[in-house]
């Protein structure tokens, strides 16, 4: 039964790929395994064999042994980590905070930048518009006194 919707799926996924069930089966089944397959490289899968082969060898001449092992490094393991005080814990996650913090300052400070930036482009725009309105008005000048000034006749009723 299995098998027969297998079938059906890769049927479904090959002749109906616009749809989208097709496109999410063919995604699923077709897809997939070949980029997986793509992957594989002879390096690869000499790698995975040098590997497979370690293994096995140190699991075949451990067997008991290996449990015996780990059990007596337990005890060293679990002094190590006690070494470290409360301090260093509370330290590291304080540089951990710090860390994150700068980041979000960094974050912060470019956004003001590129504000400052678009308040800077504003006023200058406003400046330049402004400089544009103005009209240049003559400056005028005084009229020119005459020599025979000498204050006016409010001067002359003011001494009698």
């Amino acid at each position: 039964m299995i098998l027969v919707l297998l079938y059906l799926a890769v049927l479904v996924a090959g002749l109906l790929p616009r749809t989208a069930a097709g496109r999410a089966l063919r995604a699923l089944m077709i897809d997939l395994p070949r980029a997986m397959i793509a992957w594989i490289t002879p390096g690869r899968i000499l790698l995975i064999l040098g590997l497979t082969i370690v293994v096995a060898t140190l699991v075949s001449f451990a067997r008991q042994d290996l449990l015996a092992f780990a059990a007596q490094g337990m005890p060293e393991g679990v002094g190590w980590l006690v070494t470290f005080d409360v301090a260093s814990y509370l330290d590291a996650i304080a540089l951990a905070g710090l860390l994150a913090a700068t980041v979000r300052l960094r974050a912060v400070t470019e956004r003001l930048r590129r504000l400052a930036g678009r308040v800077r482009q504003g006023v200058s725009t406003r400046r330049m518009s402004a400089r544009g309105r103005r009209t240049h008005r003559p400056a005028r000048k005084p009229a020119a006194r005459s020599s025979d000034d000498d204050g006016g006749w409010a001067w002359s009723f003011g001494q009698a």
